[in-house]
């Protein structure tokens, strides 16, 4: 009966299997009292067995650089932020490190790749961040371009708050600049503490609204006076995703 069934299951405690891919598989109880019974012993459980999965390729150090830290991240796309603003291709900086990080996994190529174009992107925005944050302008190139890396992060993604800002700070000295990283961690957090007045102020001018520089506001405003506006506003918006399907092959 059921019933009787039930109370095994829940009296017994060591269990043996008869396995066979794709047949019922009978899982009889190994315990003392039930194992008297030999081949006569009540089934416990009786289900279809699916094909077992692949095994996952073992540990390797190329499996292990394939997901590197955030940090490590943040420094690559830090060095290709500050090679595009003195004047290099973002699509050959990409390349360019791809190259130089053969072991580099998808996932982290896609979040050096995003964090790229996404700084870039909205620099207006960063840059108008970053100037409420400072007392007075950075020197080091690096660090200003791994704190907009950062405030990207913050601003524009869906990463923990503490996560961005704990591993910004080993990044600063992974980039040369150790002393630098009291400086990162207080602007994240200042940032953190203050964004909704932040935001205001930013957004309140037209370089930090639509995140372009002033002469190009310009441009467009004496061309289109009437949909200048707009146009800056769809420019900002990311291109729709169509997936098409070749039933060719």
């Amino acid at each position: 009966p059921r019933s009787r069934l039930r109370l095994r299951q829940e009296q017994c405690c060591r269990w043996a299997m008869k396995v066979s891919l794709l047949q019922p598989v009978v899982v009889l109880c190994a315990c003392w009292n039930c194992s008297a019974r030999g081949e006569n012993a009540l089934p416990h459980l009786s289900f279809w067995r699916e094909p077992p999965l692949p095994l996952e390729p073992a540990l390797t150090p190329e499996l292990v650089r394939e997901q590197p830290g955030m940090d490590y991240v943040q420094c690559l796309a830090t060095g290709i932020v500050s090679r595009v603003l003195s004047g290099r291709s973002l699509d050959a900086e990409l390349a360019a490190t791809w190259a130089n990080e053969p072991a580099l996994g998808s996932q982290p190529r896609g979040a050096v790749q995003d964090l790229s174009y996404g700084v870039l992107r909205h620099l207006g925005y960063l840059d108008g961040v970053l100037g409420q944050l400072l007392q007075q302008p950075l020197t080091d190139a690096p660090v200003r371009h791994l704190l907009l890396v950062a405030l990207y992060q913050l601003s524009h993604t869906k990463a923990q708050a503490y996560t961005i800002v704990n591993h910004a700070v080993p990044a600063c000295a992974k980039l040369g600049f150790p002393r630098a990283q009291g400086l990162v961690n207080a602007v994240l957090r200042n940032f953190l503490r203050r964004r909704t007045e932040i935001d205001a102020k930013v957004h309140a001018t037209d370089e930090g609204h639509y995140s372009y520089p002033r002469w190009w506001i310009n441009k467009l405003a004496a061309s289109f006076p009437g949909d200048y506006q707009r146009i800056l506003a769809v420019s900002n918006v990311r291109p729709p995703l169509t997936l098409s399907t070749c039933p060719v092959r």
